[in-house]
This record gives structure tokens, C-alpha cells and sequence, in this order.
């Protein structure tokens, strides 16, 4: 064999040598990269299930707190609509006492407007009697 052929085997003994390191390297490089992606995958599972069951907590609270401001609004409601009807009450019982004393000056002007003079000149008034209703 000449040497050129034996230098050419050599080195594509070599370079085949170099590629199988090559592989080799790089097979151990991805399954290391493959196991930290595995444990970190892993890792982002476990916290996302922590994610979740706070979130479910968050909602049970939430769904809690929105319960209970409803019923408490609720009863500032109720509260509310019985102090309207009250101050309505008192509204009406104002207008009713308005109305009696408008009746009672208008009677008090209708008797001024219809006075009369006896016979010695004195001033008779005639207060008309309420209307009745």
C-alpha cells in the first residue's frame, strides 16, 4: 500500500474518530439538556398545580365576599326603603297639616272678602264652615 492511501485512511480514521467524539459529545450534551428540560417541566407542573388551587381558593373567597356584600346590600336596602317610607309618611303628614291650615286661611280670607255692616255700623264677619271630605 502507498502511503498516500495509508495517510488516507488515517485520516478518515480520524475523522471518523472525530465525528463518533462529535456524537458522542453530543448525545451527552442532549440528554443532559433532555433532563434538566424534564426536571424543569416537572417543576413548572408542580407550581402550576399551586397556581391552580389558589386560584380555586381565590374564587371561593371571591364568590364568598360577592355573597356576602349582596346580602349586605341587600339589607341597606330594606333599611333604606323603610326609612323612605317613613320620611314619605311624614311627608304626607306634612302636607295634610299644610292643607288644613290652607283650608283654614282660606276660610279666614273668604270671611274678610264677605264682611258685612249691621245697623249701628259695626263689621259682622260669617266664617263659612269647612268643607266636609
Amino acid at each position: 500500500m502507498e502511503a498516500s492511501v495509508i495517510v488516507a485512511i488515517a485520516a478518515a480514521g480520524i475523522a471518523a474518530l472525530g465525528v463518533g467524539v462529535t456524537i458522542v459529545v453530543l448525545l451527552v450534551r442532549g440528554g443532559y439538556q433532555l433532563g434538566r428540560n424534564t426536571a424543569l417541566i416537572e417543576s413548572l407542573a408542580g407550581s402550576v398545580e399551586e397556581v391552580k388551587e389558589e386560584i380555586k381558593q381565590l374564587r371561593s373567597e371571591s364568590r364568598r365576599d360577592i355573597q356576602e356584600l349582596r346580602a349586605e346590600t341587600r339589607r341597606d336596602i330594606q333599611e333604606l326603603r323603610i326609612e323612605m317610607n317613613a320620611g314619605f309618611e311624614k311627608l304626607a303628614d306634612a302636607i295634610d297639616a299644610l292643607r288644613v291650615e290652607i283650608q283654614r286661611t282660606n276660610q279666614m280670607v273668604a270671611a274678610l272678602a264677605n264682611h258685612t255692616h249691621d245697623t249701628d255700623g259695626r263689621t259682622a264677619f260669617t266664617v263659612p264652615s269647612p268643607p266636609s271630605g
